[in-house]
């Protein structure tokens, strides 16, 4: 959805450019997830902070953000 979201570049594009930057940096937020497997405590930790906190944060926001935009161009498909 980045890539798409960056490199339209017609007169309505399907999603604004910033929900393009805004899918980058959820992507950058999910790698600090990636340590839950080697540590036991911490932030980095299954239950920390950065590995479960801001990554389900940041998912329930893309998910909210991803939502509403396709719905939006949904209801304009229909009309």
């Amino acid at each position: 959805m980045a890539a798409y979201s960056l490199m339209d570049h017609s007169d309505r594009p399907l999603f604004p450019r910033w929900v393009g930057w805004f899918d980058l940096a959820t992507a950058a937020i999910f790698v600090t997830g990636a340590p839950v497997l080697f540590v036991k405590d911490g932030p980095f930790a299954w239950n920390g902070l950065l590995a479960f906190w801001a990554v389900l944060l940041i998912f329930g926001g893309w998910v909210l953000v991803s939502f509403a935009y396709v719905l939006r161009e949904a209801q304009t498909i229909e009309t």
